[in-house]
């Protein structure tokens, strides 16, 4: 059972949710006139016209891909295939999955490095860098990256191999084996 006075709340917030409704439609409309009213007054193809051809609709324009930002990517080859990591704000790239024992080449930006500057790597879980151990040095080139070689161990998981120079960072993530299923928390 509802009281008059309940009613009248419940019919007084239905009113105001759908003023709102209808005010987010009126400012979206007031913002793109000219694909709203396109939307309302296309025709509908009528019956008697023959459809058109592949050939004679009209040409489309395709936009470009935004243009790399080569300081944010690095350029990694396993088995003669190159792929291009995006990194994110902290300078980690995204993970790779790579077969035991792969030989991995890969090319890191650092753009506030100078040509010639010395910059540690160290393989965080195992495997080996330049074909030694798992930590080393690699230099800058004249396009400020850094360029190494990285062979994965055998052992499923993950491999990470990290750059640092004071307190700028680079870190690549490889897997080898299945993925394991994504924890949800609740």
């Amino acid at each position: 059972m509802s009281s008059p006075f309940q009613s009248r709340i419940r019919a007084a917030l239905l009113t105001a949710i759908v003023l709102v409704i209808g005010a987010v439609i009126w400012w979206e409309t007031a913002r793109h006139p000219a694909s709203t009213s396109a939307m309302i007054t296309a025709a509908a193809p009528r019956a008697d016209e023959p459809a058109q051809t592949l050939s004679e609709a009209p040409a489309r324009t395709i936009e470009p891909a935004a243009p790399v930002d080569e300081m944010r990517v690095a350029r990694v080859t396993v088995a003669g295939k190159t792929q291009v990591l995006a990194a994110n704000v902290r300078g980690e790239f995204q993970r790779l999955t790579v077969p035991a024992s792969a030989t991995i080449s890969a090319s890191v930006p650092f753009a506030g490095a100078e040509p010639g500057e010395v910059i540690p790597v160290q393989a965080e879980d195992g495997g080996q860098l330049q074909g030694l151990a798992a930590q080393g040095m690699v230099i800058v080139d004249s396009d400020h990256k850094v360029a190494l070689d990285y062979q994965v161990s055998a052992d499923d998981g993950l491999h990470r191999v990290t750059l640092r120079r004071g307190g700028e960072s680079r870190v690549l993530e490889f897997w080898v084996g299945a993925e394991p299923a994504v924890l949800v928390r609740k």
